[in-house]
Formats: C-alpha cells, sequence, structure tokens
C-alpha cells in the first residue's frame, strides 16, 4: 500500500519511507526473532501481526496525527489484544496464550503497527491490573475489567 504525503515535515526520503511498510518490518522482526523464540510464541506473534496488517488495509490506517487511536481499542479488544497478562477467566474469557511472554509479543506485534497505540494499551492495563487482583468477584468489578477489555 503506498504511503500518503501529508502536511507535516518528512524526515525520511520516499525511497527509504517505501521500504519501512508494516509488512517489511514485521519481516524484519520475526527473522531476527525466530531463532530463540518457540513455534508457539511465533504463532502467536504472526497471529498478532496479521490482525494488525489486516486492520491497518481494512480501516485504511494511515498512523497520522489526524487518526483517532482510542477508536481502534474495541477492534483489538475483541482480538485479545488489549493485554495477555491474565487468563482472566474470572470474566469467562480464556485468553491463550496469556503471561509475561505472551503479552510480550501482543506488544512486539502492536508496537510495529503504532507505538502511540501501544503506549494507551499499557496505560489500559494500569487501569486493568488492581481490578483483576482485587474484584473479589464482586459483579460491577468485574463488569469493569470487561468493559475496559
Amino acid at each position: 500500500m503506498p504511503l500518503r504525503k501529508t502536511k507535516y515535515a518528512q524526515a525520511i526520503n520516499d525511497e527509504i519511507l517505501e521500504k519501512l511498510s508494516l509488512e517489511n518490518r514485521y519481516t524484519f522482526l520475526n527473522e531476527n526473532f525466530r531463532p530463540i523464540l518457540s513455534d508457539s510464541q511465533l504463532n502467536f506473534l504472526e497471529s498478532v501481526q496479521e490482525f494488525c496488517l489486516n486492520f491497518e488495509k481494512e480501516n485504511d490506517i494511515t498512523h497520522s496525527p489526524e487518526e483517532d487511536l482510542y477508536d481502534w481499542i474495541p477492534a483489538f479488544g475483541k482480538q485479545g489484544l488489549i493485554t495477555r497478562m491474565h487468563d482472566v477467566s474470572c470474566i469467562d474469557l480464556d485468553y491463550e496464550p496469556h503471561g509475561l511472554v505472551a503479552d510480550f509479543m501482543r506488544i512486539l506485534g502492536t508496537d510495529q503497527f503504532d507505538p502511540q497505540f501501544t503506549m494507551i494499551t499499557g496505560a489500559t492495563v494500569i487501569c486493568i491490573n488492581p481490578i483483576y487482583w482485587h474484584h473479589n468477584n464482586i459483579p460491577v468489578y468485574l463488569r469493569y475489567i470487561l468493559d475496559i477489555l
């Protein structure tokens, strides 16, 4: 997908910029991480990347300052890509894989997609963790977790 010019300053010339497509960045990332990741870790990373590539294409994402990154949260949430630290079975979601490694794979995929968006998901996790650890099965707290994800 060709990159569009905006009214903002461009620091990288067009020849290099065209080679920095999301797909090429993912290829570079995968080739460098392939030797150290297990098959399941690489498969999860590639599934995150596939979602991001499709989301960018289907929604005509340009990563310009005019786009509202917060609008992307529901779509990423439906894919379980806001956090993977917990399985959140307390709200009948069973995120597999989950844990630190899975969340790192999620972050690698979304950070290449859009670093600012990845920072938003980090802020969301800061909201989820206290509720997750202290919900005491109180329905309103459990609903908050579901609403945030």
